[in-house]
């Protein structure tokens, strides 16, 4: 099995910044929060940062570990679906939960391996898409150094505490406030449950 890191190195970064891009597109609600953009201009903004960010991978010193291993797996869509699995964890029991990698260094994460399956060798830019979309949710290096991710968890936390508080807001006030925000129609009857 090879890195994440080797396979981000080895991959046609024109298919990989596509459906990196297409991926980016296919949200509403980043198309809505920059509606002053054309798609082009958004694709060619949002491409131009994720290969930077790829350039910046590419020349990370990985750390990593043998027994991380990303793979993919299809949902109840169909749809290649990103997952981390402890092979020691998998070997005690087939049924071990998969491991998050939201707050791991890139470091270490460019140093997981990636499973020999065929769903996953076959779907290789999605899975690289995946990877690359989880690693920058919280940003760059300098945005965790600029207070980012401080910011991020300080949120999360309060929003736990309204709702250990009770102040959780339902569904419908949300739709509601995203329709009034861009401007469209509410639904006489309300928001259908979901």
């Amino acid at each position: 099995m090879k890195t994440i890191q080797e396979y981000l190195r080895a991959a046609d970064r024109k298919r990989l910044l596509d459906c990196l891009a297409y991926r980016f597109l296919s949200d509403p609600l980043r198309l809505l929060e920059a509606r002053e953009y054309t798609v082009q201009e958004i694709m060619e903004r949002y491409s131009g940062h994720m290969n930077s960010f790829i350039e910046r991978l590419l020349g990370v010193e990985r750390a990593g570990s043998d027994t991380h291993v990303f793979y993919l797996y299809p949902d109840y869509r169909n749809d290649e679906v990103l997952d981390l699995a402890d092979l020691k964890a998998i070997e005690a029991d087939i049924e071990a939960p998969g491991l998050d990698f939201s707050f791991t260094e890139w470091r270490e994460s460019l140093g997981y391996l990636v499973a020999d399956t065929k769903l996953t060798q076959d779907n290789m830019i999605q899975l690289l898409a995946q990877y690359l979309e989880q690693a920058s949710f919280f940003g760059t290096e300098e945005a965790a150094r600029a207070g980012r991710i401080d910011e991020i968890v300080k949120d999360l936390d309060a929003g736990i505490q309204s709702m250990q508080e009770g102040e959780s807001m339902s569904a419908d006030v949300v739709f509601d406030k995203l329709c009034r925000k861009h401007g469209f129609p509410i639904p006489e009857n309300g928001f259908p449950a979901g």
